[in-house]
């Protein structure tokens, strides 16, 4: 009888007792599979990005049948720059949605907020606060891509650490 150990070693047993082993043909089993086990790998890379070109994002339906709405959440990193102090940076968060009402007018709001725990190393918070919002307009609409223009108007609100031109804290 022949046997494959789990150690992948070929064994050879003559009289059902494990009288006889034989190693001769692991070395050689292994470095003719390692090969196929690599082109296998590629193969199925390769097959996987040549399916991933085929698929096609799609754009929103026409609005005119049902409104289109979206909306979305991302991360917000704000760097911010005095030359007195070097800079500080900001993490937070941005909101966005969109509304289409027909086919070629649309309305988006954004909102986002960013904060900083400790400002310059003074031990206060700083943090800014974002809002915009206006028309989208849509003058090509096809299948396949649509082009837009947008005018957001908005404004901000800052707290926190404040310097004067010589460098000093406001308080």
């Amino acid at each position: 009888m022949i046997y494959f150990q789990p150690s992948g070693d070929l064994f050879l047993d003559g009289d059902g007792k494990g009288s006889y082993e034989c190693v001769a043909w692991t070395r050689e089993t292994r470095s003719r599979r390692q090969p196929m086990r690599t082109m296998l790998k590629l193969w199925v890379l390769l097959v996987t990005l040549g399916l991933a070109s085929q698929g096609r994002a799609q754009g929103p339906v026409l609005a005119g049948v049902a409104p289109v709405l979206e909306g979305g959440i991302g991360f917000s990193y704000v760097k911010s720059d005095v030359p007195s102090q070097g800079n500080m940076a900001m993490n937070g968060v941005l909101v966005s949605g969109r509304g289409d009402l027909n086919a070629y007018l649309g309305t988006k709001l954004e909102v986002g907020y960013s904060r900083s725990f400790d400002a310059f190393q003074t031990g206060r918070r700083a943090d800014i606060l974002t809002y915009m919002g206006g028309p989208v307009f849509y003058p090509v609409r096809r299948r396949k891509f649509s082009i837009y223009a947008q005018v957001l108007l908005g404004g901000a609100r800052e707290t926190g650490v404040n310097f004067e031109s010589n460098g000093t804290l406001v308080r």
